[in-house]
């Protein structure tokens, strides 16, 4: 039991299908494992331009995961939507919850949480722009735009 975790917590840092398939299958990998283990739904839509090798998967693929974790461990969500598009040479991802949510004017919020800085460091070592937007009671959307393709 120990072992198979273990093996799952190695796929999770660098997923096979990413190398094999590409972002998107990765995700959509990542989803039907959350919903699977966990009471929340999670959905994948995306439009026909995402599809093959994109510049920085690695971080947009960690970003999305960590939203996910974020929105299942702290946000007790049982929906979580993750959108992605491309366009005019840009991708734009988004990930949205229904969970607790948080107030980002109390000081107190986790906005200095290690999961949101590692998500910055990363929005910023791609060049792109991270929009954290949640309201307490009502969930958290993570955006993140400006992604090369």
């Amino acid at each position: 039991l120990v072992f198979d975790e273990l093996r799952r917590v190695a796929s999770d840092l660098r997923p096979e299908a990413l190398q094999r398939k590409g972002l998107l299958d990765a995700i959509r990998e990542l989803a039907a494992a959350v919903s699977s283990r966990t009471a929340s739904e999670v959905t994948v839509s995306a439009n026909a331009a995402v599809n093959g090798s994109i510049p920085g998967a690695d971080h947009v693929y960690r970003i999305v995961q960590e939203s996910v974790n974020n929105a299942v461990r702290h946000g007790e969500a049982t929906r979580i939507d993750i959108e992605i598009r491309a366009y005019d040479g840009m991708l734009r991802v988004q990930v949205k919850d229904n969970g607790t949510g948080f107030d980002s004017a109390d000081p107190d919020a986790p906005s200095g949480g290690l999961g949101l800085a590692s998500m910055r460091e990363r929005v910023e070592l791609l060049g792109a722009q991270l929009c954290v937007d949640s309201i307490l009671g009502e969930g958290t959307q993570i955006v993140v735009e400006g992604l090369s393709t």
